[in-house]
């Protein structure tokens, strides 16, 4: 049984990154573990995409900084 939601606002997985984050900056690892609980099966999609759109910016492999 998966647990996501269809109704997921857009941007759900940035206020993930924001729960997991220490001052805007979070790791990969973590980000991954929290949206495994919700049922996602490659959430280190969303950094990608994100990242792209200028969202996030990495800092150093496994660290992102939400801009």
């Amino acid at each position: 049984m998966k647990k996501i939601k269809g109704s997921n606002p857009q941007y759900f997985a940035l206020k993930i990154m924001q729960n997991v984050s220490n001052n805007k900056i979070f790791r990969a690892k973590e980000f991954n573990r929290e949206m495994k609980k919700f049922g996602y099966t490659s959430p280190q999609k969303y950094i990608w995409s994100y990242n792209i759109k200028g969202l996030l910016r990495r800092i150093k492999e496994g660290h992102y900084q939400i801009v």
